[in-house]
């Protein structure tokens, strides 16, 4: 009961000359910051504050293996977005995220956006990240029932694509 995440392929030390290599697009678009999608890596270094972005894409999917008890994919539930690249476009040129549970408990529901700022400075560090996650733990903890009456809901694609 022990959560792992590693990214072993991009992975390196924080230094200045390792970072500077940091500016092409690699990893997985769904999970990507939209400004290293946009090609903004050039203007504004690379941060950690887009590993925070990806956390919260995969915070997104906790939510809803938890709500919906079933595995989605970031996106899925926009079926006219077929290929990565079309989740690239939309999430840079119309801010398309992922549509988190409307019975996500609103804790962290805000965690998520959270660590979806738009403007990566807004984003938490991993250290505020985790003091998050710390008091969240202590909510559910009062709350349990409230937490665990998210009841299954179906997500469905709200935004204008157009």
């Amino acid at each position: 009961m022990r959560l792992k995440v590693a990214d072993f392929g991009l992975s390196r030390l924080d230094t200045a000359e390792q970072n500077k290599t940091l500016v092409k697009l690699v990893g997985t678009y769904a999970y990507t910051a939209p400004e290293l999608l946009a090609g903004e890596a050039e203007n504004k270094k690379y941060s950690p504050k887009c590993d925070i972005f990806s956390i919260g894409v995969v915070l997104w999917e906790l939510a809803v293996r938890a709500i919906t008890r079933q595995y989605e994919r970031p996106y899925q539930e926009y079926p006219q977005l077929k290929n990565d690249y079309q989740i690239l476009m939309q999430k840079v040129r119309k801010g398309l995220m992922p549509t988190i549970p409307p019975t996500c408990p609103k804790p962290f529901t805000e965690l998520i956006l959270k660590c979806w700022d738009k403007q990566q400075e807004k984003r938490p560090t991993c250290k505020e990240l985790l003091n998050i996650l710390s008091d969240i733990e202590k909510d559910y903890q009062n709350n349990t029932q409230q937490w665990d009456s998210a009841k299954l809901s179906p997500l469905g694609a709200s935004q204008d694509l157009h």
